[in-house]
């Protein structure tokens, strides 16, 4: 029993130590997600302000186009 007890403990401390190498090799990973989740941020934004400028400058095209074709139409008369 005693040599068991003597190679479970050897086994478990064996496990510790590999334990602590994988913390030590991933301890970085979690800097990495905070960095992956600001750029995903603002790669976000930009989508948004471009979502935006195309709305205004497909407006401002619209009002264009209606007001050449108001007065081509119409020839600038009311």
């Amino acid at each position: 029993m005693a040599e068991n007890d003597r190679e479970i403990f050897e086994r478990l401390g064996a496990i510790e130590r590999d334990v602590a190498v994988i913390k030590e090799r991933t301890a970085y990973l979690s800097d990495h997600e905070r960095r992956i989740r600001a750029l995903e941020d603002k790669e976000n934004r930009r989508g948004g302000i471009l979502a935006a400028l195309t709305t205004i400058g497909s407006a401002v095209g619209a009002a264009i186009m209606w007001l050449v074709q108001h007065f081509a139409t119409r020839g600038g008369h009311p």
